[in-house]
């Protein structure tokens, strides 16, 4: 189950997809820390990760990590740029691998606020308020169901706070976001 229980709203003050929408993609830049914990079935604790992103409307995405590990994923539009920890580059076109497109577009199409990408690869389901709401990504089609059981998106307002991600084979992370400085 989620930890987060969310009553329902009462009539009318709920949180309307299509107004969600148009408030996330009012956000041009955005940037922060993140804390990401991976829960994997071999390891009885979870690896911890922390380190910084960036985001630009409307397809522009960096996730660093910090530490020794430092690696890097940049996404503009549809090319994966990763950088490692020895500086080495690796280029990837996102349409040539279904899954990671979609997986790129869960987290991508969210900030941006781009309700048809979404729906073209996942079922939508919102609950709560414009201050506290939980959207949850269900894949449509098999390919993408074979990797991932769902993502979870919490947020308040127009910023995304918490984003988990279950994948088919029971392993899970919970990545958490701090704004950073305005």
């Amino acid at each position: 189950g989620f930890p987060l229980r969310l009553s329902h709203a009462a009539s009318g003050s709920g949180v309307d997809l299509t107004q969600l929408m148009r408030k996330l993609a009012e956000v041009r830049t955005a940037d922060g820390r993140f804390i990401e914990r991976k829960y994997i079935s071999i390891l009885s604790e979870p690896l911890v990760m922390k380190g910084s992103v960036q985001y630009q409307s409307p397809d522009y995405v960096r996730k660093e990590y910090d530490g020794p590990e430092r690696q890097s994923y940049e996404i503009r539009g549809d090319h994966l740029v990763v950088e490692l920890a020895d500086g080495r580059k690796r280029e990837i076109s996102i349409d040539d691998h279904p899954a990671l497109r979609a997986f790129v577009e869960s987290y991508r199409g969210t900030l941006a606020g781009d309700l048809e990408t979404l729906q073209r690869y996942f079922e939508l389901e919102l609950d709560g308020r414009m201050e506290n709401w939980l959207l949850r990504l269900t894949p449509r089609g098999d390919e993408l169901a074979d990797y991932l059981s769902e993502i979870v998106v919490l947020g308040r307002n127009d910023f995304v706070y918490s984003v988990e991600t279950l994948e088919a084979s029971g392993d899970r992370s919970i990545m958490t976001l701090e704004p950073g400085s305005e």
